[in-house]
């Protein structure tokens, strides 16, 4: 399959930065203490003076005319933890002239087995979250991938970055961009990804950086430069990529990219075109799992990508008709992307550890929550959805018949809850091709709005509790379950009754 990231680009005008109030106010603090410092702090006078400068995103984010939160400041000389320290004394000292007590300081460690080289401090300045970092150059040896990290220039900072329009620094003091690979701007305009340096070489060094400019592209609609597009398919990077970066950062990109504005197909068909569905999905960590497992799954999600892709632009008054049910679902947007990528896994589980007695799981449970590293509340919606489609298949046969009874829809409604009208979506989707299946999954929403039944998960039974027990004059006990089962059974088949008509059949069951 392959996806185009942008066919017709238009030069981009970019914008001249205009701070909003607060980053007036963080400026003015932050260049006032570098002041303070390099006339009183500065022990090596020939050391060139302290600069803030903010980096990455937020530069980027702003000649581009969009808001950005993401606040991070660049020290040279200095660490950003002894650099945040350092500014607290200060605050401490001056609340007269700035009226802000200093927050207090996170470090967030570095870690160069898992790719993350520099230790940050994280602080706040008028309710701004700000990272504080030191430019850093990077040695590497022979014998090693994990980098020698030292004090480094700005020109040296930049290009250890992962795109060149990434590498862009705003200057605090002088209220200027700076680009010391002399090609941010510029790429920035054409809306190109290109590494600073060798795109091998930067990959190798931090492998997430090809799921980076992915997320990119995907976001912003920009190219990748084929020199770099052609590295992100090389075998070793991919490996890397598996191997040493943590599944927590590798999950963290595919959320990004899963709940882009955009959608995700752009990311979706890169990750898939360079032949990095197995490195993101992880599929090889689980030992459990046969390699021609491996290449079927990546496979059919290939096939449900592509079909994803060419079937959107025709379903999109669909989808805007009826995306609205979907606005009270956190996490819609990675639920419904995460079923589209693995819904046809349906028919395989697996037990993660053979040596163990435990039941099998759904190989989607175990890649989301293995290989993405997400919580039960995203491996559980979306393998119900999954295991589910067999039953919504069955349902639409007896809707296309004719023959479905309002208590059938109402309780496969019950067990998705507010999921169901993702079920309906994807289902919708994927028939694009199949034009009576397309017209009974519609025919099925309908009925659904018709008959009352879109919010039916909500509904609890009319008669509970000591009600019931003194009707069956019996104790409350297990066997509630099945009348109370009874109950919402008949409530769903006649919707328009009240509790004493509840109670009269109720009485019908003793």
């Amino acid at each position: 399959m392959s996806f185009s990231t942008c066919s017709v680009f238009q030069r981009i005008q970019l914008k001249p930065i205009q701070l909003t109030e607060t980053e007036t106010k963080i400026r003015n603090v932050l260049v006032d203490f570098c002041d303070y410092y390099n006339y009183n702090l500065k022990t090596n006078q020939s050391q060139d003076n302290i600069v803030p400068r903010v980096t990455g995103g937020w530069v980027r984010d702003k000649l581009l005319g969009r808001h950005s939160n993401d606040l991070d400041i660049a020290i040279n000389g200095v660490s950003g933890e002894e650099f945040a320290e350092s500014l607290s004394h200060f605050l401490q000292d001056n609340y007269s002239k700035y009226e802000i007590s200093p927050s207090s300081i996170h470090k967030i460690k570095k870690n160069p087995e898992k790719s993350k080289h520099l230790e940050t401090a994280t602080s706040k300045l008028f309710g701004q979250s700000i990272d504080f970092v030191n430019l850093r150059s990077e040695e590497y040896t022979e014998n090693s991938r994990i980098p020698i990290i030292k004090f480094g220039t700005p020109s040296e900072d930049a290009y250890r970055r992962d795109a060149t329009l990434n590498a862009l620094f705003y200057n605090l003091k002088s209220q200027s961009v700076e680009d010391f690979t002399d090609q941010g701007i510029e790429d920035l305009q054409d809306g190109i990804l290109r590494t600073p340096l060798d795109p091998k070489q930067t990959f190798l060094d931090d492998p997430l950086r090809v799921l980076r400019l992915i997320r990119f592209a995907n976001r912003f609609n920009f190219q990748i430069d084929q020199t770099a597009l052609n590295e992100m398919s090389n075998r070793e990077i991919s490996e890397m990529l598996k191997r040493k970066i943590s599944r927590e950062r590798i999950g963290t990109e595919i959320r990004k990219i899963l709940i882009s504005n955009n959608g995700p197909l752009v990311g979706l068909s890169l990750i898939l075109q360079n032949n990095l569905f197995n490195s993101v999905f992880n599929i090889d960590g689980i030992e459990s799992i046969a390699q021609k497992l491996n290449e079927n799954s990546a496979n059919m999600v290939n096939d449900s990508i592509n079909k994803c892709s060419v079937i959107l632009k025709d379903s999109i008054v669909f989808i805007s008709n009826y995306i609205k049910h979907l606005d009270e679902i956190k996490n819609t947007n990675v639920w419904f992307w995460l079923f589209v990528i693995l819904k046809d896994l349906d028919l395989f589980k697996i037990k993660v550890n053979p040596n163990k007695k435990q039941l099998e799981e759904y190989l989607s449970t175990v890649i989301i929550r293995e290989a993405l590293k997400y919580g039960r509340n995203d491996f559980d919606n979306v393998t119900l959805l999954i295991s589910h489609q067999s039953e919504f298949n069955g349902i639409l046969d007896k809707i296309k018949e004719d023959n479905l009874k309002r208590f059938e829809i109402g309780l496969f409604i019950r067990k998705l809850d507010k999921k169901w009208i993702l079920m309906i979506l994807v289902e919708y989707l994927f028939n694009y091709n199949n034009i009576e299946k397309r017209e009974n999954t519609i025919k099925l929403y309908n009925y659904i709005i018709g008959s009352g039944l879109v919010d039916c998960y909500e509904m609890k039974s009319l008669v509970v509790g000591k009600e019931l027990a003194n009707i069956f004059n019996k104790k409350a006990g297990p066997w509630m379950k099945k009348v109370l089962d009874e109950i919402i059974i008949w409530q769903l088949e006649n919707p328009e009754k009240n509790k004493e008509d509840c109670v009269k059949f109720i009485k019908t069951l003793v």
